[in-house]
């Protein structure tokens, strides 16, 4: 399946994030259904529509270092088979051979192994996708939102 355009991965991470003192420690979140959704939204090819939707069953870890988010890291991986829209045909399209084949490609896999910081809230993840067993590189732009005191979000669009 061919990534174009945009791609939203929505982390809502669990956990106390109220204001933290300069030398807290790094945080680390499970990722995880019922805590943190993983969403996504692609444009076709010509740019005239896009397909939103998203994982029910996934897991992972977000590292968040909130002094220092170069230390930061995200490891998700989903169950291509939970993959949903509000389009049922694209549903059966996404996990038909053509698309994810979850029946020989059971997951989809993103992990990231550098992050720059642009502003206080602002990075890029540097990182792999893996898909039908094909791994490539994958940059997110992310933003750090606080949500509330116990919630974190960190939407996050390629940079393509």
């Amino acid at each position: 399946m061919a990534v174009r355009g945009w791609m939203l991965i929505a982390l809502a991470a669990a956990g106390w994030l109220s204001a933290q003192p300069a030398e807290s420690a790094p945080l680390l979140y499970r990722i995880e259904p019922g805590y943190t959704t993983l969403e996504f939204d692609v444009e076709n090819m010509w740019g005239t529509f896009s397909t939103t939707g998203s994982f029910s069953h996934f897991s992972g870890d977000l590292l968040l270092d909130l002094t220092a988010p170069q230390n930061s890291h995200v490891d998700v991986t989903a169950d291509a088979a939970s993959i949903h829209t509000a389009w049922d045909t694209a549903n059966q399209m996404l996990v038909s051979g053509d698309y994810l084949d979850p029946a020989q490609f059971p997951t989809v896999h993103y992990v990231s192994d550098r992050v720059d910081q642009l502003a206080p809230d602002h990075v890029v993840l540097h990182g792999y996708l893996t898909l039908r067993g094909i791994t490539r590189p994958l940059d997110l732009d992310a933003r750090l939102r606080i949500v509330t005191t116990n919630r974190v979000s960190v939407p996050s669009r390629t940079l393509w």
